[in-house]
């Protein structure tokens, strides 16, 4: 037991006959946390749950998230846009611009529930100006002053 701790253990049991490989297109979103770590709110109005496994030959400790993305013919995670809207209307150095009661205008494209979704988000950067005309992705994609050189990962949770 805990005895394949590397890709290189992996691939050494494979071509020993003591393990099988099989090929998939199944992507999956499990975050590296510290030990400990809990989710309070819910993904797709299921538990967060955490799993032990192996990275860099140590135990390490994830939160599982998506498990059902199939990967496009790239290979690459696809990503859904979000627009945020800065505070100082460059960068997340102050946090996001929000009104009065403290709601932000940053818009993602789809959520948990839309066929496509993925917690992987292709930023752009909103204009501060454009803030109050902010009210849905339409509006927000013609508020948009830059993309941003950043795909995060930010899964949207619910309590």
């Amino acid at each position: 037991m805990n005895s394949l701790v590397s890709a290189a253990d992996v691939e050494a049991a494979v071509r020993a006959g003591s393990a099988t490989a099989t090929e998939t297109n199944r992507l999956v979103n499990w975050a590296v946390v510290p030990k400990g770590s809990t989710a309070k709110l819910k993904f797709r109005g299921q538990t967060v749950t955490g799993f032990r496994g192996w990275a860099g030959g140590k135990v390490a400790h994830f939160m599982q998230f998506e498990t059902d993305v199939t990967a496009p013919p790239s290979g690459m995670m696809p990503a859904i846009p979000i627009i945020v809207i800065f505070k100082n209307d460059k960068d997340p150095s102050e946090g996001f611009a929000a009104d009065g009661t403290g709601q932000t205008h940053n818009v993602v494209a789809l959520l948990p529930s839309d066929p496509g979704y993925t917690s992987f988000w292709d930023h752009s950067v909103g204009k501060l100006a454009g803030f109050d005309g902010v009210k849905d992705l339409p509006t927000a994609e013609a508020n948009v002053a830059a993309k941003a050189p950043v795909i995060v990962n930010c899964p949207v949770v619910a309590p």
